[in-house]
């Protein structure tokens, strides 16, 4: 077993579809997931949807302005820093 857990082992050997390699895999993705999530007035929110919602409000908040200052300074030291690949893909529509 303390071999299996070593990490030298684990860069040698890879991921040989053993019993414990899927185990390893299963509880990452477990502990890698948001089951719960506190607001800005302190609830807590479980479930995929009112997660997904709580994290929305947060980030549209932080890059949202009311009162936007400065807008040519900003656009000039952004300017010709995105290809047009880039500015395509900020332009689609959001999938999952």
């Amino acid at each position: 077993m303390w071999r299996q857990r070593s990490r030298a082992v684990w860069l040698k050997d890879g991921d040989q579809n053993t019993k414990f390699f899927h185990n390893k895999a299963s509880q990452r993705s477990k502990v890698n997931g948001i089951k719960k999530i506190k607001d800005e007035d302190g609830v807590w929110w479980r479930g995929d949807e009112h997660v997904e919602r709580v994290l929305i409000n947060y980030f549209e908040d932080l890059f949202t302005s009311s009162n936007p200052s400065n807008i040519e300074a900003t656009c000039e030291v952004v300017q010709g820093k995105l290809s047009e690949e880039h500015k395509a893909w900020c332009e689609m529509d959001f999938s999952r």
